[in-house]
């Protein structure tokens, strides 16, 4: 072809091309960004939905439809928009044809959101559960058709706000982490970082600080990659409601005085008014009523004008505690009547439980004596009613960890048991080979193997008839790949034999976990981290008696079994311990890291507990050992001498609520903090 002919054909296929494309519905007019559309609704509901009416679906596309209108129902049920919320409900409602249950999923979830706006927080848990369900079987594990991630994350989402406005931590952050799990998963670092600022959150009410800070820390690093500003209002937002939990509430109001700052150049009436509303009530705790009323009347019109019920509640206690410290005592004592009334009808029993306890405290402070006693009481009702329920959250959760960890344990097994098998196969192949190129030479080679067997078998042979697995395979089966110590399928045999008999379980138990391992790993990398902990296992291997069975139990924690030991010399075994591992730091990368253990010991039979004892509790009693040195400090030991609980409810306490059992005087303990080298162990009674 000539030049001038290529040319003009290139030019006029480029033309067709184009008029070709032209024909052709753009991705932007197939698959409009949905998810963004709902964070742009949150603010301008009117304005979204009337983008969304001027969009023309392409033919025959159903699923495109089906997102349409989920998209303009959570936008309408968020924005107070009632007749599209409705127009969306019935469609979704009556579809027909594909994707018909997801459909009725789209249409819980705007049924949810809805309720949440309206503060029905019972109403969020039953739309919201059943539509997750549906979004889960499409999207995990793998993305099927109709799977929607944003969606399936909101979801999440609705679902740990129900669960933390009744005070169910635990609850909520397992469900804000799923959700940052699936916002990864969708590629966005809005979403995530909001799910881990507030599973921050969950993780600070829970007592765990240094958990809440790499949570927060985490979070704040996806803000930053984020160019969206109200992804780093989420996380400051989060950010002040750790620190006031933490009892700083000077660093709180930073917090929200800069995200008040990041939203001064931005259109979001929505996101400043709630921080406007957490504002007024640090200030009010702060002293500063003056400014919190000025604050809360900031916010008041934009919460009424989208009939926001979840935050006017929050608004009107505020204003009340504010008017109670300005003298102005029967305004301040109906906007509180008035707000804790509305948090009774929504259920929201966490919210309502602080607010009785800080609205308690203010009546107190301006002598209405009577109601404060009245609301104090109340409190505790509620304390102990989300204790409970908190406790069973904790006790699934413990269960669902113990079957993943037989999960993996199940696995790792296979592989190991598949890798022995790829190996007897090539090992056969090679014999055959062997066969075929030096014939009877082999037989010389098998007798010699025999003789070498036998002299390794201490020249005891097998019965007639029997057949045994190779060496290597009975030692993998018996040992944990990682570190070589028994595996825990060994001791736990050898202990479920002693807790069966009459006596039930004999002996002590000790529990050693390393402090911080998920951060520690995380440092040393995916490489360097195993063999780290394999290197723990031979310190603590070297620790031991000859006597004392010890294995790997857990992910970063051991477990040693002992017959009946002397206290002192239990005391001992844990100060070996606490050394062994806190003595010497790792050398990594030219770095030295120190590393601590706490250390959990248990004799039994142990005062005050009910004869004989099983596994599970033997279990759960060195558990809460562990737990009470990391309450003390970590890197030290308790050993458990004594339990006053009496009743299924207190003993349910010692297993998953450690700080009530402290308080209530349920378990005696001695504590041991680690001594370098020789020294004697310090040893402290410990009564909690």
């Amino acid at each position: 072809m000539r030049p001038l002919h290529r040319a003009w054909t290139l030019r006029h296929a480029g033309v067709l091309a184009t008029l070709l494309l032209a024909g052709l519905p753009t991705r932007a007019q197939h698959e409009p960004h949905w998810s963004a559309w709902v964070q742009e609704g949150y603010e301008a509901p009117e304005r979204v939905l009337a983008r969304l009416a001027a969009l023309r679906p392409p033919a025959g596309a159903d699923d495109w439809r089906r997102h349409w209108w989920r998209t303009r129902g959570v936008v309408a049920a968020a924005g107070h928009v009632e007749a599209a919320a409705d127009e969306a409900l019935a469609e979704l409602r009556g579809w027909s044809g594909p994707q018909a249950s997801l459909a009725r999923a789209d249409a819980r979830l705007v049924e949810a959101v809805r309720a949440e706006r309206e503060g029905r927080v019972q109403d969020v848990e039953a739309a919201a559960s059943d539509a997750e369900q549906a979004y889960a079987a499409v999207c995990a594990p793998a993305q099927l058709p109709g799977c929607d991630l944003p969606t399936w994350w909101r979801l999440l989402r609705l679902r740990a706000l129900r669960a933390e406005s009744q005070g169910l931590w635990i609850e909520a952050r397992s469900l804000q982490l799923r959700a940052a799990e699936v916002a990864d998963q969708a590629g966005d670092l809005y979403l995530q970082a909001w799910s881990l600022a507030a599973a921050a959150v969950a993780s600070q009410r829970l007592g765990e600080s240094d958990l809440a800070r790499e949570q927060l820390a985490s979070a704040q690093r996806l803000a930053v990659r984020d160019d969206r500003p109200e992804t780093g209002v989420r996380v400051l937002l989060n950010r002040a409601r750790v620190e006031e939990r933490r009892g700083d509430p000077a660093a709180a109001l930073r917090a929200l005085d800069q995200a008040l700052d990041t939203l001064r150049s931005h259109e979001m009436p929505r996101l400043r008014a709630l921080v406007q509303a957490n504002r007024a009530d640090l200030l009010g705790r702060s002293g500063r009523s003056r400014e919190a009323v000025a604050s809360i009347e900031q916010a008041l019109p934009v919460v009424r004008r989208f009939d926001d019920r979840r935050l006017d509640p929050l608004l009107q206690f505020n204003l009340g505690l504010a008017h109670l410290a300005l003298g102005q005592v029967k305004p301040g004592q109906a906007e509180l009547g008035a707000a804790v009334a509305q948090w009774e009808r929504q259920g929201a029993q966490g919210a309502l439980r602080e607010a009785l306890r800080q609205g308690g405290d203010a009546l107190h402070a301006v002598g209405e004596h009577a109601q404060a006693l009245a609301w104090l009481h109340r409190e505790r009702r509620l304390t102990e009613a989300q204790d409970d329920a908190n406790r069973d959250a904790a006790l699934r959760e413990l269960r669902q960890r113990r079957d993943q960890e037989a999960e993996h344990l199940d696995l790792d097994r296979l592989r190991a048991e598949n890798l022995l098998a790829t190996a007897r196969l090539e090992s056969q192949q090679w014999l055959r080979r062997v066969q075929w190129l030096i014939g009877g030479s082999l037989l010389a080679m098998a007798a010699m193997l025999g003789l070498l067997v036998v002299r390794l078998r201490g020249g005891q042979g097998p019965e007639p008839g029997a057949r045994r697995a190779p060496w290597w395979s009975r030692w993998t089966r018996r040992r944990d790949p990682l570190t070589g110590l028994p595996h825990r399928r060994q001791l736990l045999a050898q202990a479920l034999q002693q807790a069966q008999s009459p006596a039930g379980l004999r002996g002590s138990l000790v529990m050693v976990d390393i402090d911080h391992w998920a951060r520690l790993s995380e440092r040393l990398g995916a490489a360097a981290a195993p063999a780290v902990l394999a290197g723990m296992a031979s310190r603590l291997r070297d620790a031991v008696r000859d006597a004392d069975r010890l294995c790997r139990w857990s992910d970063s924690s051991f477990l040693v079994l002992l017959d009946e030991t002397a206290p002192e010399a239990l005391d001992q075994l844990a100060q070996r311990l606490l050394a062994a591992i806190g003595d010497t730091p790792i050398a990594h990368a030219g770095d030295h890291l120190a590393v601590t253990a706490s250390v959990g010991v248990v004799a039994f039979p142990l005062e005050g507990e009910p004869a004989p004892v099983d596994w599970e509790r033997a279990l759960a009693r060195v558990e809460l050992a562990v737990y009470a040195a990391r309450a003390d400090g970590r890197d030290r030991a308790v050993r458990l001498i004594k339990l006053t609980a009496r009743g299924d409810e207190e003993r349910a306490l010692l297993s998953h609520e450690f700080a009530q059992a402290r308080q209530r005087g349920l378990v005696h303990w001695i504590g041991l903090e680690r001594q370098s080298g020789e020294t004697a162990a310090k040893l402290s009674t410990k009564l909690a």
